[in-house]
């Protein structure tokens, strides 16, 4: 504990700043402690584009310029001249301290772009390799850290080249303290870059998995990406330590990297903002920018550094009024968005700390003199986080909120459903028994079972009650009557004009002339179709002629089935057009009625059949039921008697279709003519 508490103080005690004079720091009443830390800024003495040996020069012999630290070199005249970003020289202080035997340590942070440092004429420690032109010279950055024993006075010499940057020199000043401390000072910071990359990263993965439950809030990826990109420059900054301790990149590739993280950080907090705000002159602002900062990262990737380094400029002047225009933004929307005062709180926090690293980039109205973005980003980021925390919050308690209200809704929809069920099920009990109330009804009207062993027949509605519909009566001593009829459409309606139909049948005074009963039953039915038809066969069998007198409304030809096993069409000379579409006088107009025809039945059987049987599908070969029924061989069937025939066509059908997925009605009636068969029993079946 008393460690951790000593590392807390060590972190938090503030550096102690003694500038120097002329390039001397007078330390002689500094009292060296655990967390005394001292910042070597000032003035320094330069020696613009010398390497002076601090061993062998006479310094007073050489002319030098007063230079503040930290600050670039090229801001500074020479010999009438301002100097160049892009030259050497060398630095030079006196450290006047105490006599006390102390090991001491210091910090040296990145410095343009290479250097080598001597204490009292001893080389401690190098970072690159410095020249005099820039095929002589390696650039390289990263922080340094290194030991010495304490004497008085102590003085520091660096050689500094720089071919690259356009800043070049200590822009960054020395920090120095009892060696303990700096190596203290050095692990907390690697601590605290790790801590603040874990939190970073773990707050982009647990927004990025919250992106995949809500795919509509983008501001979820916006922050996830800037949480992502702020840890890697965090890896890559400060105490750097992904090129120290994983891989270390080459000066060039740090450098550029370093541009455009900056911009794509910018980028993300940018859209992140957008999605903040839903005035239409903000969004587009916004969405202008993102474009700028889009073409600032496509200069620092393909361009090489004597022109993306003048992109810094730029993104300052261009930064700043936008950071000013979006805290305007923010406190114009603090009233109307709940969300926008806490954005205003930590946005204001990482733009004031951006300034402060800004002006301490360009050495302008620097305050701390310190890089303040990793703590001003991990506010930031915070704030964001507690943002879209509180809108997840305020979206979880409304969606609990509707839940409940859901619930209750969904019981109460339940119970009326329950309620509407019970009088539903009574509603079709009702019609179930009326239903089957209706099918026995219809049942009485066609025959029960054949009239005489000449005649066979199936009748199956597809429901309980159908629009097919047949009737076989004797009209005479050797006279039989044989209708079939299909009504469009199912069900009630269908059933209703079968009843209809019945109705006329036998009551009709025409029931021995075919094209006549047509007529009549037309002008019957006209007023009652309501947009339906039918389709209509009348056949008049003569026992004693031998003859068969007919006449067809719209209805499919019977076939003749003959002893040499082959399938003939009942030969039409003219088919009238179906009942109920057009009245009496226009049917005649059009030339469309109805007319007799008598054939000479001597010898096979009839098959009567309505549009159900032909055209139901086969699930088997998918084909229609017709095909099949011409493929039968009729050779062989033509020698059964008609309840035979009947038979076969109907097991044949089964095999290819199934009777609970029927889409019509099926009809089917055989009949041959009168010889000295053997009694047959009837068939009947699927009336019941």
């Amino acid at each position: 504990m008393r460690k951790a508490f000593f590392c807390f103080l060590l972190f938090a005690s503030s550096f102690s700043f003694f500038f120097a004079e002329a390039g001397v720091f007078d330390l002689r009443d500094i009292e060296w402690t655990q967390t005394t830390v001292v910042r070597l800024s000032g003035e320094w003495l330069f020696y613009p584009m010398r390497f002076l040996d601090p061993t062998k020069t006479v310094w007073e012999e050489q002319t030098s310029l007063v230079i503040r630290v930290p600050d670039s070199w090229h801001r500074y005249q020479w010999e009438g001249h301002r100097l160049s970003p892009y030259g050497y020289g060398t630095y030079r202080a006196t450290i006047l301290t105490t006599n006390l035997p102390m090991l001491l340590g210091l910090r040296i942070p990145f410095i343009t772009s290479s250097y080598e440092i001597y204490i009292n004429g001893k080389l401690m420690a190098s970072m690159g390799k410095v020249g005099t032109n820039r095929q002589t010279y390696i650039p390289r950055m990263l922080p340094q850290y290194i030991t010495f024993t304490n004497t008085s006075p102590l003085e520091i010499v660096m050689h500094v080249a720089n071919f690259y940057d356009n800043k070049g020199g200590m822009y960054n000043s020395l920090e120095m303290g009892l060696w303990d401390t700096i190596v203290a000072k050095k692990n907390i910071n690697i601590a605290f870059d790790i801590f603040i990359i874990g939190a970073l990263v773990i707050m982009a993965l647990y927004h990025l998995a919250l992106f995949t439950l809500q795919r509509k809030e983008w501001g979820l990826v916006y922050f996830s990406l800037l949480a992502l990109m702020l840890a890697f420059r965090t890896l890559t900054n400060h105490e750097c330590v992904f090129p120290l301790y994983i891989y270390e990149f080459s000066w060039q590739t740090q450098v550029r990297m370093d541009f455009v993280l900056v911009n794509l950080i910018t980028i993300f907090v940018v859209a992140f903002m957008r999605t903040v705000f839903t005035n239409p002159f903000y969004r587009n602002v916004l969405s202008f920018s993102i474009l700028f900062y889009g073409i600032l990262t496509a200069i620092d990737l393909f361009f090489p550094e004597e022109v993306y380094f003048h992109t810094q400029m730029i993104f300052i002047f261009y930064t700043l009024p936008l950071g000013f225009f979006i805290l305007f933004a923010l406190i114009k929307n603090m009233f109307s968005n709940k969300d926008a005062f806490l954005l205003l709180l930590g946005f204001s926090i990482f733009f004031l700390t951006a300034l402060n690293d800004i002006f301490y980039a360009i050495q302008k109205f620097n305050v701390f003199e310190i890089y303040l973005t990793p703590f001003g980003q991990l506010v930031f980021v915070f704030f964001q986080a507690f943002v879209l925390s509180r809108r997840f919050s305020v979206a979880y308690q409304i969606s609990e909120r509707l839940k409940q209200n859901l619930e209750k809704e969904v019981e109460r929809q339940t119970i009326e459903l329950l309620k509407e069920k019970n009088k539903l099920l009574e509603k079709n009990q009702l019609i179930e028994e009326e239903l089957e109330l209706a099918r026995q009804i219809q049942l009485q009207f066609i025959p029960s079972k054949p009239p005489s062993r000449h005649f066979a027949f199936y009748f199956h509605p597809m429901i309980q009650i159908g629009g097919d519909f047949f009737d076989i009566r004797r009209i005479d001593t050797y006279k039989w009557g044989v209708f079939i009829s299909d009504v469009s459409g199912h069900g009630v309606p269908a059933a209703f004009i079968t009843s209809l139909i019945k109705s006329h049948l036998l009551q009709s005074s025409q029931i021995h002339d075919p094209a006549a009963l047509f007529y009549g039953l037309n002008e019957f039915l006209f007023p009652f179709l309501a947009g339906n038809f039918v389709t209509a066969l009348y056949i008049i069998y003569d026992e004693e002629k031998q003859t068969l007198t007919y006449a067809n409304a719209g209805h499919l030809d019977p076939l003749l089935v003959f002893p040499s096993g082959s399938l003939v069409p009942l030969p039409f000379f003219k088919r009238g057009i179906p009942l109920g579409v057009l009245r009496n006088q226009e049917i005649q107009a059009i030339d469309k009625g109805y007319t007799n025809h008598t054939y000479h039945f001597t010898e096979g059987k009839l098959l009567l059949f309505t549009d159900g049987l032909i055209e139901a599908v086969s699930e088997k070969i998918h084909v229609p039921f017709e095909e099949i029924l011409w493929s039968l061989p009729w050779k062989e069937i033509s020698k059964f008697s008609a309840p035979e025939i009947v038979i076969e066509i109907i097991e044949n059908f089964k095999q290819h279709v199934q009777l609970e997925k029927l889409s019509d009605d099926i009809c089917l009636v055989c009949f041959e003519k009168g010889d000295d068969h053997t009694t047959l029993l009837p068939f009947v079946e699927e009336r019941a």
